[in-house]
């Protein structure tokens, strides 16, 4: 015996893209240059910090590739390894206390436009 797909077995449909629209307006406001260039920056730090997160590994395997090939680095490589190692992290770890500088401001901005629009007026 086949099920019948009704209403009410079927998910209800959320709208996400709606409510993204609606907290872009407190966020992308028309007048205040200074606002979209720091929600720029911030998405741009975002992105930064997940490529290099993403790309380390791969960067680390392909240095370990060209250690094995000369034998005569065999003793520099776990020195510039680690070295190589500590600056990808402390980068992406910068990028990340950037992101929280630019994007603070930002979260208080829409926290207190929230505040305003949804206090009743006397």
């Amino acid at each position: 015996m086949a099920t019948e797909n009704t209403e009410e077995s079927a998910p209800k449909q959320t709208h996400h893209w709606r409510a993204l629209f609606q907290f872009l307006r407190f966020v992308w406001v028309e007048n205040a240059a200074s606002v979209r260039i720091r929600i720029l920056l911030a998405v741009g730090l975002v992105g930064g910090t997940a490529a290099l997160q993403t790309l380390a590994p791969l960067i680390f395997a392909s240095a370990v590739d060209a250690f094995l090939q000369d034998q005569s680095l065999a003793v520099v490589a776990p020195t510039v390894l680690l070295l190589g190692y500590a600056l990808v992290f402390s980068l992406a770890r910068g990028f990340r206390e950037l992101n929280y500088v630019v994007v603070i401001p930002l979260m208080n901005r829409v926290q207190v436009e929230l505040r305003l629009k949804n206090v009743p007026s006397p």
